[in-house]
């Protein structure tokens, strides 16, 4: 089958959208289909799997139009289910026409109203085991941070933790990803040049970022809208341990009762565990022990077969 991944993350992107697609390329030609990641689909597609509703909806609705017979697969990203996709008369619509609907974890779907419900599931994402894990450098308590910044992952949340822990207290902040606006390179320019705990690197190829991010101590989330990161899946399988803000899309990859959970903004609570998880080594362990089994959730396996269901299905 000739399949097209739409993705509105162009080439050479590190965001990711354009990560899940490249990967979803991988496991579709495992499958044995014929793949292309493009930005507009070409004609010859016979399964559409666009990512973003919203920002997809023109290609998803074109598509639809003009070839009724073929299938098509919305995947709903976090800034599209817990952003203003429900909103959107086009993003809606574009829900309406799909075959079928994925969600990267269990929460996307209670935002979905009743009519879309049968049509929709879930497939985590996932990402490969680490050959061999990298050792944490002993000269602090190394705490990572991976994504670009923007708004919506509350960049500078743990920047400005860190700025009320204890003097003695040895962690330092190692932070990946690009500024996406003037301003928010400025900010972080800010931090690292006012504050010694914080080290901001910029975007870093993919291999480095989950190598950085496989080293530390601890990797903290704290977006305001996400739904199953790729970074925190790749910290999760790389047995790192994580703080997660308390948000709906955090709360389907842990789980209503996980002990890493701060409320989204509350700084002082992020410095709490934060410290907490440096100088308690039994909630250092809980952690860990609670991301390995959620681990286990997103094993390539998993992924690739999910897939091969829900193709073979439509």
């Amino acid at each position: 089958m000739r399949i097209t991944i739409v993705t509105p993350a162009v080439t050479g992107s590190l965001a990711g959208n354009r990560i899940t697609a490249k990967r979803w390329s991988g496991i579709f030609r495992a499958l044995g289909h014929r793949v292309s990641i493009e930005t507009e689909v070409p004609d010859r597609t016979e399964l559409l799997v666009a990512l973003h509703a919203k920002k997809s909806s023109g290609q998803i609705l074109k598509f639809a139009s003009s070839y009724p017979e073929r299938k098509l697969v919305v995947a709903l990203s976090g800034t599209d289910i817990y952003g203003d996709l429900l909103g959107s008369r086009a993003g809606m619509a574009a829900l309406d026409v799909a075959t079928a609907l994925v969600a990267l974890e269990p929460s996307a779907l209670e935002r979905l109203p009743k009519r879309l419900q049968p049509k929709s599931q879930v497939i985590r994402q996932s990402a490969p085991r680490p050959e061999s894990k990298p050792k944490s450098l002993s000269s602090c308590f190394e705490v990572s941070i991976s994504g670009h910044l923007r708004k919506e992952k509350d960049p500078f949340a743990v920047p400005n933790a860190i700025r009320l822990l204890p003097d003695h207290s040895k962690i330092r902040v190692t932070h990946i990803g690009r500024a996406l606006t003037a301003d928010m390179k400025k900010e972080a320019e800010s931090h690292a040049a006012s504050n010694s705990r914080y080290r901001w690197l910029g975007e870093k190829k993919h291999w480095e970022a989950k190598r950085l991010v496989a080293r530390s101590r601890l990797f903290v989330n704290s977006s305001l809208i996400e739904s199953s990161s790729n970074a925190v899946v790749e910290a999760l399988v790389a047995g790192v341990p994580i703080l997660a803000s308390k948000i709906p899309g955090n709360i389907g990859v842990f789980g209503k009762s996980y002990a890493g959970y701060f409320q989204a903004g509350d700084y002082r609570k992020l410095a709490r565990l934060l410290e907490r998880a440096e100088s308690d080594r039994g909630f250092h362990k809980d952690l860990k022990q609670q991301c390995r089994e959620t681990a286990k959730q997103f094993t390539p396996s998993h992924e690739k077969n999910a897939w091969n269901r829900l193709i073979s299905n439509i």
